[in-house]
């Protein structure tokens, strides 16, 4: 989209995050339910969704770290993009409005 301030994008990552967070932990459980059993491990729906709750809590204290890695990576990428392919900067200015 062109012209997207950061303003803009913000909410609408954040919705993106937490339905990822949402489907993880649906995931999680869901996993648990149908695997436990095979290895003999036998849970209650309410211990299901709390060990649920826990990995989602783990994964993402996980990946905050890893995610101020890929923001900085990505900006210093984008950085020498722009320095590489055009003296101006025009080119990288133009595509990251896209």
């Amino acid at each position: 989209m062109m012209g997207r301030s950061h303003e803009a994008v913000a909410p609408h990552v954040a919705g993106e995050a937490i339905a990822n967070v949402i489907v993880g932990y649906g995931v999680a459980v869901a996993t648990q339910i149908l695997i436990f059993p095979i290895f003999g491990l036998q849970t209650t729906l309410a211990q299901n969704l709390k060990m649920g709750a826990i990995f989602t809590v783990v994964s993402i204290a996980r990946s905050l770290p890893c995610g101020g890695c890929s923001r900085r990576s990505v900006l210093l990428g984008q950085r020498g993009a722009r320095n590489s392919l055009h003296p101006s900067g025009m080119a990288s200015v133009l595509s990251l409005t896209h």
